[in-house]
């Protein structure tokens, strides 16, 4: 299937971090817009839940995100971002 939108590596992080603990559509959009990338806010979540006093924090991890895409492709689906 030819994909359109994201590149796949963007969309895993993109599908990582919004399958992050404690991370539902409001705090994903916010993590976008002040770390300008799905992947530079991954990098920065442990950081900021540890200044939120969270001593653990659950990451989606690529493997888990990986699936998901896997899954969606042998059903016909596809994952489509706001940016698309």
């Amino acid at each position: 299937m030819t994909r359109q939108g994201l590149p796949e590596p963007e969309l895993l992080d993109w599908l990582r971090l919004i399958n992050c603990e404690n991370v539902g559509p409001a705090t994903f959009h916010a993590l976008l817009e002040r770390f300008g990338s799905a992947g530079r806010a991954l990098d920065c979540l442990p950081e900021l839940a540890a200044r939120a006093g969270r001593k653990r924090l659950r990451l989606c991890l690529p493997r888990e995100a990986e699936a998901m895409l896997d899954a969606a492709e042998k059903a016909g689906a596809r994952f489509i971002a706001i940016s698309d």
